[in-house]
C-alpha cells in the first residue's frame, strides 16, 4: 500500500478521537474495513464494506478468560467492553509463498494491517489485530504473558461475530452432534437464509442416535452452524471460515440460533470425543488466537480465494527451510469400494497392478491390514512394497487416531495417540518402505486433538510420510505449513453411496461442496463412481468424470472398482477408451484455478491449470438440458488441442472430440440432466 494510505487513515483516527467513537479505515482496491473504538462502551467493533456499501454491518469482537486462580474464584476477564485504547499500529503487509499442492501454486499477498493494544477495567492487555486484503477480511486476538493473568488462561467465551446486512440466500452445513462417527463434517450443505436456525440438538435423536450407530447412521440433531457458511450479499458471495490453528485453539464453529442477523462463535460441545478433554481452550501465554475469515467477492473471487493458507504459518521447521522433494501429490486406488472392507495380500496387489495399468502412483490400504498373518503384518506388508516398487507403485497404510477420543474398533488403533508410539510406529513404517498414512475417527474439534493433528502430521513429517485424515475436521490452512498434509476427508462424500438406506451425494450436494467445502482446503471426497452415482441419485456419467477436475485434493482418490475387467473402471474404459486416457492424465495439484461460471443453485464450470496444460470440468445440478459458453480467454497466445468427454444419448454413455482452439474462441456445450463434461486442453506447439 501507497504510505499516502496511512497517512489518510491515521488523519481519519485524530479527527474522530474528539468524538465518543474513535475510527480508522483500510482500504483495498475493492473493499473497505472500518474499525470503531466506542469510548463510551468501552467496544470495539469492525463493519466491512464493498463498492456498493456495507456487506457486513458493525460487528462485535472481543474475549472472556480466566486465569486458574480467577477460575477458582468463579472470576473472570472482560475483554470486550469496558475496554481502553492503549495504541494503534497500522502496517503494510505483504508475504510470496509457494504452496506443492491445492488450487495456485505461486502466491503474493498483499494487504493492510491495523494493531489496537487495549486494556480492560482490570489492566489486562490483549491486542486485536485486522487484516485486509484484496478478497477479505481477518481479525485476530493476542493476549500476552502479564502478571496479572499468570502463566496460562481458559478462554470461556468468544465474542466475535458476523452482522449479515440482509436476510438472503446462505447455503450452510449444521455441526454435527456428537455421535460415534461424528462430529466430522458429513452433514450435507443445505441451501437456508441468513439468519436461519440450525436443526439444534434432537431429543428424539438422543434416543435413536445410539442405536443407529451400528450402521454408521448420524442424523439427527447439530450444535450449531459449520464453517466454512457461504451467504449471498446482492450480487456478491461472503465465505466465514477460520485459520490457522496450532494446537492453542480448538476448532470453532457458528452458532446456531443468530440474533439481527449476527453469526457469533462457538466452541465444541463437552460431549464432543466421549466426552475426553476440555472444551473450553487452556492454553499458556502469549496466546494467538486463530484468524476469523471472511472471503468476500464475486463467485470466482471466493473460490479462487488462498486467504486460508495466506493467514497461516509459513513452512515449519521440521523442513529445514525446504520444500520436501519427497512429498508427491497423486492419484490414489483403493479397495475399499469393492466390498467395503480391506481385501487380503492378492486383493492389494491386484490393485497394485490396476493403478499400474492406470497410471495412478498410489495404492491405499484401508482397515485392519494390521490382522494379516495372525497379527504379523510385516511380512506381507513388505511383500506388497516389494511388489508395487517393482511397477513404480507406492503404498500407503489406514489408522484409526484413537486413543480414548472413539470408540470405533477398526484397527490398527492406540498405536497414535501418543508421541513416543507414534514415533516408533512411523519409524517402522519409513523401514517398511511406506510412503504415506491415512488416520481416521477424530470425533471432535476440541483443543487437544487439535494439537494431536499438528503434532502427528509434524511426526510424520520427520520420517518422510505423508498424511490424509479422514473422519476429521475441516481444512484450516495446514498444507502450507506442512505440506505432508494431503488431503481432509470432512465431507459426506462418495462412501454414503455404499450405505444403505442411507443416500449419497446429489449433484446439488456436489454443487454446494465446490462453493463451499472444497474453498478451504483439499477435499477427500473420493470421487468418480460412476454407476452408483447414477442408480443412486440420477448423477449422469459425465458429471461423476467431472468431479475429478471440480474436487481438489491432493492425493485423489478414484475410489471406485479398479481391478476385474467385468465391473468398476476396467468394464467402464472398455467402452469408452479415451476416460482411460483422461484419468491417466488428470493431475491432482494445480497452479491456477478459476471459476468460469457457476451458481450455488445451478452449476459450477472451473477451469485449472497444471504446467502448461488445462482441464476444464463443469457440472449441474438442474433438471433441465442447459447451454454453457466456454470462452477460452484465459488461454496464451498460440493454438491449443481441446479435447471434450461430454454425455452421449443416456446418462451412463460418453462420447469424445477434439478440435483445435486458440484464446478468442468460445464453444457451446449442451449439458444434460445433473450433467457434465470434462476438456482437457494441451499446447499444439
Amino acid at each position: 500500500m501507497k504510505k499516502t494510505m496511512i497517512l489518510a487513515i491515521a488523519f481519519s483516527s485524530i479527527a474522530s478521537s474528539y468524538a465518543e467513537a474513535q475510527q480508522w479505515q483500510l482500504q483495498q482496491d475493492k473493499l473497505t474495513a472500518d474499525i470503531r473504538f466506542d469510548e463510551q462502551q468501552g467496544r470495539v467493533s469492525y463493519r466491512l464494506n464493498n463498492q456498493k456499501g456495507p456487506i457486513l454491518k458493525w460487528s462485535p469482537v472481543g474475549l472472556t478468560l480466566n486465569s486458574h486462580q480467577e477460575k477458582a474464584a468463579g472470576t473472570s476477564q472482560n475483554l470486550h467492553s469496558k475496554l481502553s485504547l492503549q495504541a494503534i499500529k497500522v502496517t503494510d503487509y505483504q508475504d510470496n509463498y509457494q504452496l506443492l499442492h491445492g488450487k495456485q501454486s505461486a502466491i503474493e499477498v498483499k494487504a493492510q494491517r491495523i494493531n489496537l493494544t487495549l486494556k480492560n477495567a482490570n489492566n489486562v492487555q490483549f491486542n486485536v489485530i485486522f487484516h485486509l486484503q484484496d478478497d477479505g477480511l481477518a481479525f485476530q486476538y493476542l493476549v500476552p504473558e502479564q502478571e496479572k493473568l499468570g502463566t496460562s488462561i481458559e478462554v470461556t467465551a468468544e465474542q466475535s461475530g458476523f452482522a449479515l446486512v440482509k436476510a438472503q440466500d446462505a447455503w450452510l452445513q449444521g455441526y454435527q452432534e456428537p455421535g460415534i462417527f461424528g462430529p466430522a463434517y458429513e452433514y450435507n450443505f443445505a441451501k437456508a437464509t441468513a439468519g436461519d436456525a440450525d436443526e439444534g440438538r434432537s431429543s428424539v435423536g438422543a434416543v435413536l442416535n445410539p442405536l443407529f450407530e451400528y450402521i454408521g447412521w448420524q442424523m439427527l440433531g447439530s450444535d450449531g452452524w459449520a464453517m466454512p457458511a457461504l451467504f449471498q450479499i446482492d450480487e456478491q458471495y461472503l465465505l466465514i471460515a477460520e485459520a490457522n490453528i496450532d494446537g492453542s485453539y480448538p476448532g470453532t464453529h457458528l452458532n446456531g440460533e443468530p440474533k439481527d442477523l449476527t453469526y457469533t462463535i462457538e466452541f465444541p460441545h463437552p460431549e464432543e470425543g466421549l466426552g475426553l478433554g476440555e472444551a473450553n481452550p487452556m492454553t499458556k501465554l502469549p496466546l494467538t488466537t486463530p484468524w476469523r475469515t471472511i472471503t468476500t467477492g464475486d463467485l470466482n473471487t471466493v473460490i479462487s480465494s488462498t486467504m486460508i493458507t495466506d493467514l497461516s504459518d509459513p513452512l515449519d521447521s521440521v523442513f529445514n527451510g525446504e520444500q520436501p522433494t519427497w512429498v508427491k501429490p497423486g492419484a490414489v486406488a483403493w479397495d475399499w469400494w469393492d466390498a467395503t472392507t480391506t481385501g487380503d495380500l492378492s486383493k492389494q496387489k491386484s490393485y497394485v497392478d490396476a493403478a499400474a495399468k492406470l497410471n495412478w502412483p498410489y495404492v491405499m490400504v484401508d482397515a485392519n491390514w494390521n490382522l494379516w498373518n495372525n497379527g504379523n503384518p510385516e511380512k506381507p506388508i513388505k511383500d506388497l512394497v516389494a511388489y508395487a516398487a517393482k511397477k513404480n507403485i507406492n503404498i500407503m497404510l489406514w489408522y484409526n487416531s484413537g486413543g480414548k477420543n472413539n470408540r470405533v474398533t477398526e484397527q490398527p488403533r492406540e498405536v497414535l495417540d501418543t508421541a513416543q508410539k507414534r514415533q516408533d510406529e512411523f519409524k517402522k513404517l519409513q523401514q517398511w518402505g511406506i510412503k504415506g498414512i491415512k488416520v481416521d475417527f477424530w470425533q471432535t474439534d476440541k483443543q487437544y486433538i487439535m494439537q494431536q493433528y499438528v503434532d502427528l502430521i509434524r511426526d510424520a513429517a520427520e520420517y518422510e510420510l505423508m498424511v490424509n485424515l479422514h473422519g476429521s475436521t475441516m481444512p484450516r490452512g495446514w498444507r502450507r505449513t506442512f505440506p505432508n498434509m494431503m488431503t481432509m476427508e470432512a465431507v459426506r462424500g462418495a462412501e454414503f453411496y455404499q450405505f444403505d438406506p442411507l443416500e449419497g451425494p446429489t449433484a446439488n450436494n456436489n454443487v454446494y461442496y465446490a462453493v463451499t467445502r472444497n474453498v478451504v482446503g483439499a477435499m477427500d471426497y473420493t470421487p468418480v463412481v460412476f454407476d452408483a452415482a447414477l442408480g443412486d441419485q440420477d448423477i449422469s456419467y459425465a458429471h461423476s468424470l467431472a468431479l475429478g477436475v471440480v474436487f481438489e485434493s491432493a492425493l485423489q482418490h478414484f475410489a471406485d472398482i479398479a481391478d476385474d475387467e467385468n465391473s468398476g473402471y476396467q468394464k467402464l474404459f472398455k467402452q469408452f477408451p479415451f476416460v482411460q486416457s483422461f484419468m491417466a492424465d488428470i493431475p491432482t495439484a494445480w497452479d491456477e484455478t478459476q471459476l468460469l461460471s457457476g451458481h450455488p443453485d445451478s452449476h459450477v464450470v472451473f477451469a485449472r491449470r497444471n504446467a502448461n496444460n488445462w482441464y476444464i470440468g463443469g457440472i449441474s445440478s438442474q433438471e433441465k438440458i442447459s447451454t454453457e459458453q466456454v470462452a477460452f480467454e484465459f488461454l496464451n497466445q498460440g493454438k491449443f488441442l481441446a479435447t471434450i468427454i461430454e454425455q452421449g444419448e443416456q446418462p451412463n454413455s460418453l462420447v469424445s472430440r477434439t478440435l483445435a482452439i486458440t484464446s478468442e474462441d468460445v464453444i457451446e456445450i449442451n449439458v444434460q440432466k445433473n450433467g457434465g463434461f470434462v476438456i482437457q486442453i494441451t499446447p499444439l506447439n
